[in-house]
C-alpha cells in the first residue's frame, strides 16, 4: 500500500476512536490500544497497559463533553511502514447556555502496524490553554 492510503487508514482509525470516545464506549476505546500501551496525561505519571488505561478512561468518561471534535492532523509513517505518528489538535465540545463551547486540546498517537492493523502503542494528550500566571 502507498503511504497515502496508509495515512488515510490511520486518519480513519483516529477519527473512529474519537467517535467511540464521544459515545463513551469503553471496550471499543480500549480496542485501539496495544496491550502494553503507554499513556501520558498532564500532571500524572505514565499509565501503562490496558488495565491502567481502563481506570483512566473510567475517569475520562465522567467529563461532561458532548463531542470530541476531530480536527486535521499530521500523520507521518516510518520508512519501514510499521510505525507512524499522528499529531494534532482536537476540541472538547461542551453544551453551553449560548451554544457549544469548545475547549482546545492536542494529542500525539504512536501507531504500530502488525498483521495489517494499526494499533496505538503510545498516547499523550493535554489541554491547549496557555499556562496560568503564578
Amino acid at each position: 500500500m502507498s503511504d497515502q492510503s496508509e495515512i488515510g487508514r490511520i486518519s480513519s482509525r483516529t477519527e473512529e476512536w474519537f467517535a467511540v470516545e464521544t459515545r463513551r464506549d469503553m471496550e471499543a476505546s480500549l480496542s485501539f490500544m496495544s496491550s502494553d500501551v503507554v499513556i501520558h496525561t498532564e500532571g500524572a505519571p505514565a499509565i501503562v497497559g490496558l488495565d491502567a488505561a481502563r481506570s483512566l478512561y473510567e475517569e475520562f468518561f465522567k467529563i461532561p463533553f458532548v463531542e470530541l471534535e476531530f480536527l486535521p492532523r499530521e500523520i507521518e509513517i516510518a520508512e519501514s511502514g510499521e510505525m507512524a505518528y499522528d499529531v494534532g489538535p482536537f476540541n472538547f465540545v461542551f453544551d453551553g447556555d449560548d451554544g457549544p463551547l469548545r475547549t482546545p486540546a492536542k494529542s500525539v498517537l504512536i501507531w504500530n502496524k502488525a498483521d495489517e492493523e494499526w494499533t496505538c502503542v503510545a498516547l499523550a494528550f493535554t489541554g491547549s490553554a496557555p499556562p496560568e500566571e503564578a
